[in-house]
């Protein structure tokens, strides 16, 4: 599988993407501009395989140069329709535009001439003898210079004002995108206007395979980013309530083994894991206040004294003396002992929240796996 192949398949998943969302939600002109334009790139790239398109090299050459131009058209678009909603001003239709549509018509009018005047083989330009040729190439790279221009100052300018942290993600990367593209076409312009005059001081391809490989992934991975992003970052919370999860386990089962009737009956599905993480929180909790009876003050206040002692500080300290505190309460729990009281609280230094209670009983949970970390 080509790199080619790869770039369809990709493409081919955004337009689905895409068709899906705005069946969906049909009266978004701006989303309809993307996809518009997102089929045009596939189709430009699905143009260029073999056996795909039964055209000769040059009409080959315009076809997919024009679905490029299009595409971009297509994006400039969008931008204009999402950078400048409607009510609001508007940039004037033919200089926001103009450029690229003019190009793109210089470089179709080039194109018919120089198949009637010179009929270049497309994929071997004489640039000093062919100026008809050299023409279409320079209004095709003229194109992608405006286009750039204009996409690359929109999206940065769009990605200061977007107000969902994807969207600026993807608007970030499409605009770095864009400055390669843009480097790209200007190189690509001064480089045939070099060859037209005679020079060929390096070969071309080495010098702007990459970059504009580079452009086309980071341009297809800004417009993704607002429609995969949100999945991505659930991945990554779920993967961090798994983590969470596992590593209060210690503290669950210091409190659970002793008292299994303190957990809640039908587990959560695997898919919920802030559920499972809230639900251990919880069951935590409830097992401190089965046994806080059992807690003595001398004991939190000795745990103060020799965290003190081995240089902790705040939060750390804090939840050294919570787990030595309620180590004691669970030991005297598991023997059988008669609680000396039953109104002591020592409440612990955990907020409110579930990012903060997780946070602080991750800290004593810590302690509680180790045993060499609690004084004996």
């Amino acid at each position: 599988m080509s790199l080619t192949h790869i770039l369809i398949a990709i493409c081919t998943a955004m337009v689905l993407y895409r068709l899906l969302e705005l069946i969906r939600s049909p009266r978004r002109p701006a989303k309809w501009a993307v996809l518009i334009g997102m089929i045009g790139l596939t189709l430009s790239l699905a143009a260029g395989l073999p056996g795909i398109l039964p055209l000769g090299l040059a009409a080959l050459y315009l076809v997919q140069h024009l679905l490029i131009l299009g595409a971009l058209i297509a994006f400039e678009a969008f931008f204009w329709l999402s950078v400048y909603p409607a009510g609001n001003p508007r940039p004037s239709l033919v200089r926001y535009f103009g450029p690229i549509i003019g190009f793109t018509v210089a470089m179709t009018i080039a194109w018919v001439v120089t198949e009637v005047v010179e009929a270049p083989d497309f994929s071997d330009v004489q640039y000093q003898d062919q100026p008809w040729a050299t023409a279409t190439v320079l209004a095709y790279s003229g194109g992608l210079v405006a286009a750039f221009l204009t996409m690359s100052q929109l999206a940065w300018r769009y990605s200061r004002t977007a107000d969902k942290p994807w969207l600026r993600r993807g608007l970030a990367t499409l605009t770095v995108g864009s400055w390669i593209a843009l480097a790209y076409g200007v190189h690509h312009f001064a480089y045939i206007l070099v060859l037209a005059q005679g020079y060929n001081p390096y070969h071309q391809a080495r010098v702007e395979l990459y970059p504009i490989l580079a452009a086309v992934l980071l341009i297809l991975v800004g417009l993704s980013l607002p429609a995969f992003g949100p999945g991505l970052s659930a991945v990554i919370q779920w993967i961090r309530h798994a983590q969470a999860w596992w590593t209060l386990r210690p503290l669950w089962m210091a409190f659970t083994e002793p008292m299994p009737h303190i957990r809640l009956p039908r587990p959560l599905p695997l898919w919920d894991m802030e559920g499972a993480v809230r639900r251990r929180v919880v069951e935590i909790w409830d097992g401190r206040s089965q046994v806080r009876s059992y807690m003595r003050p001398e004991v939190a206040a000795r745990a103060l004294e020799i965290g003190r002692e081995r240089g902790l500080t705040e939060g750390d300290l804090a939840a050294f003396v919570d787990a030595v505190a309620w180590r004691d309460a669970l030991d005297r729990h598991s023997r059988g002992e008669t609680p000396d009281r039953t109104d002591v609280v020592i409440a612990p230094e955990a907020g409110d929240t579930l990012p903060a209670s997780v946070a602080w009983l991750k800290r004593v949970a810590r302690l509680m796996k180790r045993p060499s970390a609690l004084p004996s």
